[in-house]
């Protein structure tokens, strides 16, 4: 008899383990889906997500390149911007991951370039996520060389927004 109730028990956290394990990976795949339907970033695939750091990967395609056939900074730019997202997403509750929030700041410091053909590798952390505001930082590397870094700043209060009357 107790060797039942044991193996009920073991059962039940299995099945909750198992439960939150695809809770995860569906909630994965959703944020992939957002990003995906932009071009460029059609093939960025998360590949870590947890509360504590998330972990982007993505080529460098003929697309992401400028004239100089360098990594394009903007493409630099909004890959600190969607890290930092994510990052946030990954803090918050699955009912609150519809608030993406409004960037307020972001900042880039560009330290060497990419190239075509690298795997950009996009390390993301949200440091502090407070009542208005979630502060992210960002690296970008390219075999375990950090080629930019970033911090992302967003407004995260719309939830409490209340548009004013026109009256």
């Amino acid at each position: 008899m107790n060797f039942i109730i044991k193996g009920s028990v073991v059962h039940f956290w299995l099945l909750f383990i198992l439960f939150f394990y695809f809770m995860s990976v569906a909630r994965q795949l959703i944020l992939t889906e957002r990003f995906a339907r932009y071009p460029a970033f059609s093939k960025l695939k998360i590949t870590h997500f947890s509360p504590q750091k998330v972990i982007l990967q993505m080529p460098v395609e003929s697309s992401h390149l400028n004239f100089q056939n360098g990594l394009f900074g903007g493409i630099t730019a909004s890959l600190i911007d969607i890290g930092g997202t994510m990052a946030i997403y990954a803090k918050q509750d699955e009912e609150k991951m519809d608030n993406a929030g409004v960037s307020v700041d972001l900042s880039v410091s560009y330290l060497n370039g990419g190239k075509l053909g690298d795997l950009l590798t996009i390390h993301s952390v949200c440091d502090k996520f407070g009542k208005n505001l979630a502060f992210t930082r960002v690296d970008i590397l390219v075999d375990e060389k950090v080629i930019a870094t970033g911090r992302h700043t967003k407004y995260m209060g719309l939830g409490n927004y209340k548009a004013e009357s026109s009256q």
